[in-house]
């Protein structure tokens, strides 16, 4: 018994080692050639009216607004991205007053659609904060693709 107990702990990591690493994982590289991360694109304000009826409906504010699926956007999908991670840097977009004034507000569905809006002023940080690294990353394998 001890001996099985000493090769379980000598091949895998306790939870405080655990920790220590994912602290240390640079989430600032995501495309780029063996990057530990894939983006998860996560909406703050997305058009909510109309619940699940509204093919526009996107974002945290619609799932609070009617409790089903946020609708975020994956930077890579597995078996399509080869550098697909399971590792997830999450990144919060808010359309800007401007753009929902403007009509612009919808479901976006892709990472480049996203950065474009980005770049041009539809999209900001929380908050109206620079868009970028959240602060946090969320663990998740995709287990399976359903098309």
């Amino acid at each position: 018994m001890r001996e099985a107990q000493r090769m379980l702990s000598e091949t895998f990591l306790s939870v405080k080692e655990i920790r220590a690493k994912l602290g240390n994982i640079d989430r600032s590289h995501d495309d780029s050639f063996a990057s530990p991360v894939e983006r998860i694109f996560i909406g703050t304000n997305g058009a909510e009216e109309g619940g699940c009826n509204n093919p526009q409906r996107q974002g945290l504010s619609a799932d609070l607004a009617d409790g089903f699926r946020p609708n975020n956007v994956l930077g890579g999908i597995p078996t399509i991205a080869l550098d697909y991670s399971p590792n997830w840097d999450a990144q919060l977009f808010e359309w800007t007053p401007s753009a929902i004034q403007q009509g612009f507000r919808g479901q976006v569905r892709e990472e480049f659609q996203i950065l474009n809006f980005v770049r041009d002023g539809l999209l900001t940080g929380p908050g109206g904060a620079a868009f970028g690294i959240s602060g946090f990353s969320i663990n998740c394998p995709i287990a399976q693709r359903l098309d």
